[in-house]
Parts: C-alpha cells; structure tokens; sequence
C-alpha cells in the first residue's frame, strides 16, 4: 500500500472516529442564561436609547432575561475590552459604531476588531 492511501485510510478513520465520539454530544440551547449587553458609552445617548428599545424584545424572543450595562469611557475602550474579556460563549454582547474600527489606529489600548465575532447589524 502506498503512503498516499496509508494517509487517506488513516483520515478516514479518523474522520470517523471523531464523528462518533461527537455524536453523543447533544446540541445546548442557546442561551442557556441571561444575555449581558454592554454599551460602551454613557446612559442617555442614541446607542443607550437603540439597545434598550431592542433588549426588551430580544428578551421575549429567546426567552431569557436580557442585562444592559452602561460601560463609558475611553473612546468605548472599556466597554470592548470587557466584552473581549468575557467567556466566548454568546452571552455578551457589545453594541458598537465604527469608532471600533479607528480606535487600534489611535489607542494603545485599544481592543482590535478581529478580536470580536459579529452577531447581527442594525441601521
């Protein structure tokens, strides 16, 4: 047998292996708990008044409760790098302008935007 098949078999098997050993794992339901939604700028301003006109609906249609926090300051610096921070399982959200795309250019600090996985866009 030649080393390409020898590779191809032992793909296959493999492949198969972790299929099986993945199939007793049931699939969770998302969310499994309240959603945390941080905005990164103060109380009061459009972003506060967008999220808080979705997170009341967005609660209802997943049926868990949803927890919006104010995190201002830093040119949203704060707030993004909480949510950078947080466990990657869905639970944070963070509602952001494109000054997440101009903040690396001028802030040492700052949270690059690959760092955050989108969800959804409003307009």
């Amino acid at each position: 047998m030649s080393a390409f098949w020898r590779s191809t078999a032992c793909l296959v098997c493999l492949s198969a292996a972790s299929a099986l050993l993945a199939a007793p794992a049931s699939a969770q339901t998302y969310p499994s708990g309240p959603i945390r939604w941080i905005i990164p700028f103060a109380p009061g301003g459009p972003t506060d008044v967008v999220v808080r006109l979705i997170g009341p609906k967005l609660g209802e249609r997943v049926g868990q409760p949803v927890i919006i926090e104010n995190r201002p300051g830093a040119s949203a610096n704060i707030g993004t790098a909480l949510v950078a921070k947080a466990p990657p399982d869905g639970h944070t959200l963070l509602y952001i302008v494109p000054a997440l795309v101009t903040n690396p250019s001028f802030m040492k600090a700052s949270v690059h935007p690959s760092e955050l996985a989108a969800v959804i866009q409003t307009t």
